[in-house]
């Protein structure tokens, strides 16, 4: 009897752990199918899917996939938008539209200089170096003989 008791033991926990390695990562799942998945078949949620596809975007959870889906809707909606106006130029959809202006702002749109440390190639002042210079070129008097 105990041997029985221990062999459904060893069974059960064999079959949890199949269970929650199989739900929580399916590698043969790609991140089209899983957008599809959460989102549904809509026209709207195929472009995204494909639009994630295309540009390499991978999404933590599903709640990202719903806010990333939520903004790439209102770029589309505004692309879709101006190029009904027939204006000189279009718009359309790039690697940037899942993000909001903020994280547009933050990710693409700072200043970028010399590496981490701005001061690092730039030698310090040395006033007495400066000052200890035997040829000094005093400019008033250059102007003042012109």
């Amino acid at each position: 009897m105990v041997r029985l008791v221990h062999l459904l033991l060893i069974i059960i926990t064999l079959f949890t752990i199949s269970c929650v390695s199989s739900s929580s990562s399916n590698p043969t799942m790609t991140t089209k199918d899983f957008i599809l998945a959460t989102l549904g078949h809509t026209d709207d949620s195929l472009n995204f899917a494909e639009f994630a596809e295309k540009y390499g975007k991978r999404y933590e959870s599903v709640e990202e996939i719903k806010k990333k889906f939520a903004v790439f809707k209102d770029h589309l909606k505004e692309i879709k938008s101006h190029n009904e106006k027939g204006l000189s130029f279009t718009l359309g959809i790039n690697e940037f539209s899942d993000m909001t202006w903020e994280e547009f702002k933050a990710k693409r749109l700072r200043y970028k200089c010399c590496g981490k440390n701005p001061t690092q190639k730039l030698r310090p002042f040395n006033f007495d170096e400066f000052q200890n210079r035997s040829r000094l070129i005093n400019f008033r008097r250059q102007l003042q003989t012109h």
